[in-house]
Protein backbone atom coordinates (compact mmCIF):
# COMPACT_ATOMS: atom_id res chain seq x y z
CA UNK A 1 0.00 0.00 0.00
CA UNK A 2 2.81 2.28 1.20
CA UNK A 3 5.25 1.21 -1.90
CA UNK A 4 3.62 -0.06 -4.82
CA UNK A 5 5.85 -1.27 -7.69
CA UNK A 6 8.44 -1.97 -5.47
CA UNK A 7 10.41 -5.48 -5.73
CA UNK A 8 10.81 -7.28 -2.06
CA UNK A 9 14.29 -8.62 -1.55
CA UNK A 10 14.16 -10.59 1.54
CA UNK A 11 17.62 -12.81 1.94
CA UNK A 12 18.20 -15.67 4.09
CA UNK A 13 20.69 -16.03 6.61
CA UNK A 14 23.96 -15.13 5.21
CA UNK A 15 22.86 -14.33 1.76
CA UNK A 16 22.96 -10.66 2.46
CA UNK A 17 25.68 -9.93 -0.18
CA UNK A 18 23.60 -11.85 -2.91
CA UNK A 19 20.94 -9.53 -1.84
CA UNK A 20 22.38 -6.54 -1.88
CA UNK A 21 23.30 -7.21 -5.15
CA UNK A 22 19.60 -7.85 -6.53
CA UNK A 23 18.52 -4.61 -4.66
CA UNK A 24 21.14 -2.92 -6.75
CA UNK A 25 19.44 -4.48 -9.74
CA UNK A 26 15.76 -2.33 -9.42
CA UNK A 27 15.15 1.12 -9.30
CA UNK A 28 12.38 0.63 -6.84
CA UNK A 29 13.36 -2.16 -4.30
CA UNK A 30 12.27 -2.86 -0.63
CA UNK A 31 15.27 -4.94 1.58
CA UNK A 32 13.40 -6.89 3.89
CA UNK A 33 15.55 -7.81 7.05
CA UNK A 34 13.35 -9.56 9.37
CA UNK A 35 15.01 -10.52 12.69
CA UNK A 36 17.94 -8.97 11.73
CA UNK A 37 19.72 -9.58 14.20
CA UNK A 38 20.38 -13.63 12.62
CA UNK A 39 21.82 -11.69 9.46
CA UNK A 40 23.81 -8.92 11.84
CA UNK A 41 25.62 -12.45 13.97
CA UNK A 42 26.54 -14.12 10.61
CA UNK A 43 27.34 -12.02 7.95
CA UNK A 44 29.71 -9.39 7.38
CA UNK A 45 28.26 -8.07 4.46
CA UNK A 46 25.96 -6.33 6.32
CA UNK A 47 27.74 -2.97 6.88
CA UNK A 48 26.44 0.38 7.78
CA UNK A 49 28.25 1.52 4.73
CA UNK A 50 26.43 -0.93 2.61
CA UNK A 51 22.92 -0.17 3.20
CA UNK A 52 24.00 3.67 3.35
CA UNK A 53 25.32 3.02 -0.01
CA UNK A 54 22.06 1.44 -1.19
CA UNK A 55 19.23 3.44 0.35
CA UNK A 56 21.42 6.72 -0.17
CA UNK A 57 22.04 6.56 -4.08
CA UNK A 58 19.64 9.02 -5.65
CA UNK A 59 20.88 7.86 -9.46
CA UNK A 60 19.54 4.53 -9.24
CA UNK A 61 16.07 4.89 -7.58
CA UNK A 62 14.36 4.49 -4.34
CA UNK A 63 15.39 1.57 -1.98
CA UNK A 64 14.15 1.74 1.73
CA UNK A 65 15.12 -1.17 4.36
CA UNK A 66 12.94 -2.35 6.99
CA UNK A 67 13.88 -4.84 9.72
CA UNK A 68 12.86 -6.20 12.86
CA UNK A 69 14.49 -6.62 15.91
CA UNK A 70 13.55 -7.17 19.37
CA UNK A 71 14.55 -5.12 22.59
CA UNK A 72 16.12 -8.34 24.07
CA UNK A 73 18.30 -8.96 21.05
CA UNK A 74 18.70 -5.18 20.70
CA UNK A 75 20.19 -4.78 24.01
CA UNK A 76 22.66 -8.29 23.48
CA UNK A 77 23.68 -6.63 20.67
CA UNK A 78 24.62 -3.52 22.40
CA UNK A 79 26.48 -5.36 25.04
CA UNK A 80 30.09 -5.97 25.24
CA UNK A 81 30.24 -9.49 24.63
CA UNK A 82 32.62 -11.60 26.82
CA UNK A 83 34.66 -13.63 23.43
CA UNK A 84 37.49 -10.23 22.98
CA UNK A 85 37.06 -12.17 19.38
CA UNK A 86 33.57 -11.02 18.76
CA UNK A 87 33.93 -7.74 19.59
CA UNK A 88 34.39 -6.72 15.60
CA UNK A 89 30.76 -8.38 15.17
CA UNK A 90 29.36 -6.55 17.90
CA UNK A 91 31.24 -3.48 16.73
CA UNK A 92 29.47 -3.95 13.16
CA UNK A 93 25.69 -4.43 14.40
CA UNK A 94 26.03 -1.32 16.83
CA UNK A 95 27.15 0.52 13.41
CA UNK A 96 23.97 -0.49 11.65
CA UNK A 97 21.53 -0.03 14.39
CA UNK A 98 22.80 3.47 15.16
CA UNK A 99 21.92 4.22 11.08
CA UNK A 100 18.25 3.02 11.51
CA UNK A 101 15.27 5.24 12.18
CA UNK A 102 13.68 3.38 15.43
CA UNK A 103 9.82 2.59 15.06
CA UNK A 104 9.11 1.25 18.26
CA UNK A 105 5.96 -0.80 18.17
CA UNK A 106 4.84 -1.70 22.10
CA UNK A 107 3.88 -5.05 22.73
CA UNK A 108 -0.32 -4.86 23.51
CA UNK A 109 -3.00 -3.19 20.98
CA UNK A 110 -4.53 -0.08 22.25
CA UNK A 111 -8.30 -0.41 22.93
CA UNK A 112 -8.59 1.34 19.44
CA UNK A 113 -6.33 -1.10 17.90
CA UNK A 114 -8.14 -3.98 19.46
CA UNK A 115 -11.74 -2.26 17.91
CA UNK A 116 -10.56 -2.34 14.34
CA UNK A 117 -8.88 -6.19 14.59
CA UNK A 118 -12.50 -7.17 15.54
CA UNK A 119 -13.77 -6.39 12.51
CA UNK A 120 -11.57 -8.97 10.77
CA UNK A 121 -12.98 -12.20 9.45
CA UNK A 122 -10.68 -14.59 10.67
CA UNK A 123 -11.03 -17.29 13.63
CA UNK A 124 -7.43 -16.81 14.74
CA UNK A 125 -7.43 -13.24 15.16
CA UNK A 126 -10.82 -13.57 17.45
CA UNK A 127 -9.21 -16.43 19.39
CA UNK A 128 -6.13 -13.83 20.04
CA UNK A 129 -7.70 -11.14 20.84
CA UNK A 130 -9.33 -12.69 23.77
CA UNK A 131 -6.14 -13.08 25.49
CA UNK A 132 -4.44 -9.50 23.85
CA UNK A 133 -4.59 -8.14 27.38
CA UNK A 134 -2.31 -10.44 28.64
CA UNK A 135 -0.18 -11.23 25.73
CA UNK A 136 0.52 -8.81 22.49
CA UNK A 137 -1.99 -10.26 19.65
CA UNK A 138 1.07 -10.47 17.78
CA UNK A 139 3.05 -12.67 19.70
CA UNK A 140 0.22 -14.50 20.40
CA UNK A 141 -0.54 -16.17 16.64
CA UNK A 142 3.47 -15.93 16.19
CA UNK A 143 5.07 -17.40 19.24
CA UNK A 144 2.03 -20.11 20.36
CA UNK A 145 2.27 -22.44 17.25
CA UNK A 146 6.25 -22.46 17.95
CA UNK A 147 5.78 -23.13 21.23
CA UNK A 148 3.29 -25.51 20.67
CA UNK A 149 5.91 -27.47 18.35
CA UNK A 150 8.82 -26.97 20.77
CA UNK A 151 6.02 -28.98 23.37
CA UNK A 152 5.36 -31.78 21.15
CA UNK A 153 8.69 -32.18 20.33
CA UNK A 154 9.92 -32.74 23.31
CA UNK A 155 8.31 -35.56 24.23
CA UNK A 156 10.71 -37.82 21.96
CA UNK A 157 12.69 -40.26 23.46
CA UNK A 158 15.60 -38.88 25.59
CA UNK A 159 18.26 -41.06 23.95
CA UNK A 160 20.83 -38.36 22.24
CA UNK A 161 22.58 -36.37 24.64
CA UNK A 162 23.81 -33.74 22.05
CA UNK A 163 20.28 -33.55 21.38
CA UNK A 164 18.38 -34.10 24.38
CA UNK A 165 14.42 -34.05 24.48
CA UNK A 166 12.63 -33.07 27.67
CA UNK A 167 9.93 -35.85 28.21
CA UNK A 168 9.21 -35.27 32.06
CA UNK A 169 8.79 -31.67 31.11
CA UNK A 170 6.21 -31.99 28.08
CA UNK A 171 4.38 -34.33 30.69
CA UNK A 172 4.08 -31.30 33.55
CA UNK A 173 3.05 -28.87 30.79
CA UNK A 174 0.26 -31.76 29.67
CA UNK A 175 -0.79 -31.89 33.67
CA UNK A 176 -1.11 -27.98 33.70
CA UNK A 177 -2.95 -27.80 30.55
CA UNK A 178 -5.36 -30.29 31.07
CA UNK A 179 -6.15 -28.89 34.90
CA UNK A 180 -7.27 -25.64 33.81
CA UNK A 181 -9.06 -27.65 30.46
CA UNK A 182 -11.37 -29.08 33.77
CA UNK A 183 -11.72 -25.77 35.17
CA UNK A 184 -8.81 -24.83 37.47
CA UNK A 185 -9.02 -21.60 37.34
CA UNK A 186 -6.05 -20.51 39.93
CA UNK A 187 -2.24 -20.27 39.31
CA UNK A 188 -1.40 -23.99 39.50
CA UNK A 189 0.60 -25.34 42.27
CA UNK A 190 3.84 -26.63 41.24
CA UNK A 191 3.18 -29.91 43.55
CA UNK A 192 0.22 -30.60 42.24
CA UNK A 193 1.81 -30.97 38.75
CA UNK A 194 4.82 -32.98 40.39
CA UNK A 195 1.97 -35.15 41.64
CA UNK A 196 -0.04 -36.09 38.75
CA UNK A 197 2.28 -35.78 35.57
CA UNK A 198 3.30 -38.84 35.81
CA UNK A 199 -0.13 -40.16 34.49
CA UNK A 200 0.72 -37.92 30.90
CA UNK A 201 4.13 -39.42 31.27
CA UNK A 202 2.92 -43.17 31.25
CA UNK A 203 0.68 -42.19 28.18
CA UNK A 204 3.91 -41.29 26.06
CA UNK A 205 6.12 -44.21 27.35
CA UNK A 206 6.98 -43.87 30.83
CA UNK A 207 10.49 -45.02 31.52
CA UNK A 208 11.41 -46.43 28.03
CA UNK A 209 11.43 -42.24 27.10
CA UNK A 210 14.56 -41.80 29.88
CA UNK A 211 13.25 -38.80 31.14
CA UNK A 212 14.93 -36.30 32.55
CA UNK A 213 15.45 -35.70 36.43
CA UNK A 214 12.51 -33.48 37.78
CA UNK A 215 14.68 -30.39 37.98
CA UNK A 216 16.12 -30.23 34.66
CA UNK A 217 12.15 -30.47 33.60
CA UNK A 218 11.16 -27.67 35.40
CA UNK A 219 14.39 -25.66 34.12
CA UNK A 220 13.38 -26.29 30.30
CA UNK A 221 9.56 -26.04 31.24
CA UNK A 222 10.09 -22.22 32.77
CA UNK A 223 12.30 -21.10 30.33
CA UNK A 224 11.89 -17.74 28.81
CA UNK A 225 10.86 -18.12 25.20
CA UNK A 226 10.20 -15.70 23.08
CA UNK A 227 9.05 -11.88 24.00
CA UNK A 228 7.40 -12.69 27.49
CA UNK A 229 5.89 -16.37 26.54
CA UNK A 230 6.92 -19.02 28.48
CA UNK A 231 5.23 -22.68 28.29
CA UNK A 232 5.24 -22.43 31.67
CA UNK A 233 5.39 -19.19 33.76
CA UNK A 234 5.86 -18.53 37.58
CA UNK A 235 3.96 -16.37 39.57
CA UNK A 236 4.58 -13.97 42.11
CA UNK A 237 3.35 -12.76 45.17
CA UNK A 238 3.19 -9.33 46.72
CA UNK A 239 6.66 -9.59 47.97
CA UNK A 240 8.30 -10.62 44.43
CA UNK A 241 8.79 -13.74 45.63
CA UNK A 242 7.48 -16.98 43.81
CA UNK A 243 4.97 -19.02 45.67
CA UNK A 244 5.09 -22.29 44.22
CA UNK A 245 2.33 -21.69 41.19
CA UNK A 246 2.75 -21.39 37.71
CA UNK A 247 0.63 -20.40 34.85
CA UNK A 248 0.42 -22.30 31.53
CA UNK A 249 0.29 -20.31 28.01
CA UNK A 250 -3.05 -20.27 26.79
CA UNK A 251 -2.45 -20.60 23.04
CA UNK A 252 -1.22 -24.50 24.72
CA UNK A 253 -4.65 -24.43 26.15
CA UNK A 254 -6.71 -23.22 23.04
CA UNK A 255 -4.80 -25.36 20.66
CA UNK A 256 -5.47 -28.61 23.40
CA UNK A 257 -9.08 -28.06 23.23
CA UNK A 258 -9.18 -27.63 19.11
CA UNK A 259 -7.40 -31.01 18.66
CA UNK A 260 -8.90 -33.31 21.34
CA UNK A 261 -11.90 -35.60 20.73
CA UNK A 262 -15.03 -34.93 22.38
CA UNK A 263 -15.15 -36.46 25.14
CA UNK A 264 -12.36 -36.86 26.17
CA UNK A 265 -11.42 -35.73 29.34
CA UNK A 266 -8.58 -35.38 32.47
CA UNK A 267 -8.87 -38.39 34.35
CA UNK A 268 -10.56 -39.15 37.26
CA UNK A 269 -7.52 -39.53 39.33
CA UNK A 270 -5.97 -35.94 37.96
CA UNK A 271 -9.62 -34.20 39.07
CA UNK A 272 -9.26 -36.05 42.47
CA UNK A 273 -5.95 -35.11 43.17
CA UNK A 274 -6.48 -31.16 42.25
CA UNK A 275 -9.80 -31.02 44.47
CA UNK A 276 -6.89 -31.20 47.39
CA UNK A 277 -5.04 -28.02 46.03
CA UNK A 278 -7.83 -25.85 45.37
CA UNK A 279 -10.08 -22.80 46.31
CA UNK A 280 -13.65 -22.25 46.85
CA UNK A 281 -13.54 -20.92 43.38
CA UNK A 282 -11.40 -23.45 41.46
CA UNK A 283 -13.48 -26.32 43.28
CA UNK A 284 -16.74 -24.50 42.25
CA UNK A 285 -15.82 -24.35 38.45
CA UNK A 286 -14.40 -27.70 38.05
CA UNK A 287 -17.49 -28.95 39.54
CA UNK A 288 -19.55 -26.37 36.80
CA UNK A 289 -16.60 -28.12 34.27
CA UNK A 290 -17.26 -31.76 35.08
CA UNK A 291 -21.27 -31.39 35.30
CA UNK A 292 -21.57 -29.89 31.94
CA UNK A 293 -18.99 -33.45 30.78
CA UNK A 294 -22.06 -35.25 32.15
CA UNK A 295 -19.51 -36.38 34.92
CA UNK A 296 -22.14 -36.18 38.06
CA UNK A 297 -20.48 -38.12 41.30
CA UNK A 298 -17.05 -35.75 40.09
CA UNK A 299 -19.00 -32.40 39.79
CA UNK A 300 -21.03 -33.39 43.26
CA UNK A 301 -17.85 -33.98 45.09
CA UNK A 302 -16.40 -30.51 43.94
CA UNK A 303 -19.54 -28.86 44.23
CA UNK A 304 -19.46 -30.57 47.99
CA UNK A 305 -16.29 -29.43 48.62
CA UNK A 306 -16.84 -25.74 47.05
CA UNK A 307 -19.93 -25.44 49.12
CA UNK A 308 -17.91 -26.36 52.18
CA UNK A 309 -15.37 -23.54 51.53
CA UNK A 310 -18.30 -20.94 51.11
CA UNK A 311 -19.41 -21.80 54.24
CA UNK A 312 -16.17 -21.70 56.41
CA UNK A 313 -15.98 -18.51 54.60
CA UNK A 314 -18.65 -16.46 54.73
CA UNK A 315 -21.06 -18.27 57.15
CA UNK A 316 -24.40 -20.50 56.43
Amino acid sequence: ARLPKHRLVAPAPGGIATALEEARRYRRCVLWLDNVDRHLHVDADLTAEALTALVDSQARGHCVVVATLTRSQESQLKAIPEDAARLPVYQRAREVLERAHRVTVPRLFTAEERARAKDIDDARIAVALARSQEYGLAEYLANGPRLLAEWDNAWSANTDPHAPSYPRGAALIAAAVELRRAGYLSALPRELLEQVHTHYLDQYGGQRLHPEPLARAWEWALKPRFATTHLLTPTEDDTGHEPGRVEVFDYLVDATHRRTPAGEHAPEHVITAALEHTTAADAHSIGTTAYSQGRYPLAERAYRQAHAAYTDEHGP
